[in-house]
């Protein structure tokens, strides 16, 4: 029998009237997956740009989106600071190392670490980066965050700040090509931090390693999260709480997202084409 405070506890009952693990994880994928296709803009360098524009967007992109990058690990330690079960509190602890300390698969540097050299490698040094303060939308977006991960229930806050990791995990690649294509999900997957993406820039590959990194393990943190989110909302209720907090938490990404990338076109001369403005 598990102890009072949660330790040792396995998976919980379903509860009639919930939907079973395999039906709520697709809802959330599809959820997930159908606002983010249609709020998200897209935040590579427009095929219009000429390498140093590009290199331009990119790093004004990295400069600006520091401070979400900065913040996310609190975020999860907020709603791992609420959560009575350890197999929550490993992974979330796992994924901060990782953010914060460093990744044994990124050479021992952390993925903010990545971030500061790959503004570097672009010619932005690290102490611009820092002094780069968001503006009034990135700034709500922050506190929306903030507040997401404080005020909700564990299981619904650590959905809300999570999804942004799962988005990139196989069950929403999945979902993406279930509300779009195959080719489209491709076409998204190479569109930043593929293989063509330094060649873009003009900059070595090695340059760019931190949208790559990232999106290869928020594959397995993003996978790890959902298992988990499944595995714990195992009534309607909640089910019905993480629905919307994931739904919420896109709102809010997308707010900071469509900001910066209307600050990249400015820094790079460019004018904002329609078509970035959503992922469909």
């Amino acid at each position: 029998m598990p102890s009072i405070d949660g330790r040792g506890a396995g998976a919980p009952a379903y509860e009639p009237g919930a939907l079973s693990p395999e039906k709520f994880e697709r809802e959330f994928c599809d959820v997930l997956m159908e606002t983010w296709v249609r709020e998200m803009p897209r935040v590579a360098p427009p095929s219009k740009a000429t390498p140093a524009q590009a290199r331009t967007y990119h790093a004004t992109y990295l400069k600006y989106f520091s401070s979400f990058a900065w913040n996310f690990p609190s975020w999860l330690m907020n709603s791992a600071s609420r959560c009575p079960y350890q197999d929550m509190r490993i992974t979330v602890i796992s994924d901060c190392v990782d953010e914060e300390v460093g990744d044994d698969e990124a050479d021992g540097l952390s993925h903010i670490e990545l971030l500061y050299r790959e503004c570097e490698g672009l010619g932005v040094p690290r102490e611009e980066v820092t002094a780069t303060e968001p503006t009034g939308p990135i700034l709500t977006a922050l506190q929306a965050f903030e507040n997401l991960s404080r005020q909700l229930s564990w299981l619904a806050s650590f959905a809300a700040v999570s999804a942004l990791e799962i988005a990139q995990a196989k069950p929403a690649m999945e979902a993406r090509v279930r509300i779009t294509s195959a080719d489209k999900a491709e076409a998204y997957l190479q569109e930043l931090g593929g293989q063509a993406f330094h060649e873009i820039l003009d900059v070595p590959a090695e340059t760019l390693a931190f949208f790559a990194h990232h999106a290869y393990k928020d594959q397995d943190h993003g996978g790890n999260e959902l298992a988990l989110i499944v595995k714990h909302a195992y009534t309607k209720q909640l089910q019905d709480e993480v629905i919307w907090a994931v739904k919420a938490s896109v709102h809010a990404f997308a707010v900071m997202s469509q900001e910066i990338v209307r600050l990249c076109h400015a820094a790079a001369g460019l004018e904002i084409d329609p078509d970035m403005l959503t992922q469909l």
